[in-house]
């Protein structure tokens, strides 16, 4: 596996885990939920290479131009824009789990 490239079935497995989380969300639980699928349709759209990983890189700019325009409406309290970045922010993580501490110089 390439550098940046995550197994498919750990992309699956986050957006389980979001999914759950919005499932259970006190607040405006549909556009949460609604939130997540975009999120989910998006990154099943990006092809898988021969070892059917996601290049990571990619997952992020395309979860990242969601959450730039992303707005529910319906929403009472959030507009859903918070599950979006929430998954984001753990697309960043599994990257940065990935970099060689020479790619953050000590400041």
């Amino acid at each position: 596996m390439t550098r940046f490239q995550v197994p498919k079935k750990k992309i699956e497995e986050l957006l389980n885990l979001h999914s759950l989380k919005a499932q259970s969300s006190s607040y405006d639980r549909g556009v949460c939920v609604l939130a997540v699928s975009n999120v989910r349709e998006k990154l099943m759209a990006i092809s898988t290479n021969k070892q059917d990983s996601i290049d990571l890189q990619h997952a992020i700019s395309e979860v990242a131009k969601l959450a730039e325009q992303y707005s529910d409406p319906d929403g009472e309290y959030t507009s859903g824009k918070s599950s979006v970045i929430g998954l984001l922010d753990d697309l960043y993580r599994l990257k940065f789990d990935q970099e060689e501490p020479s790619d953050h110089p000590a400041l």
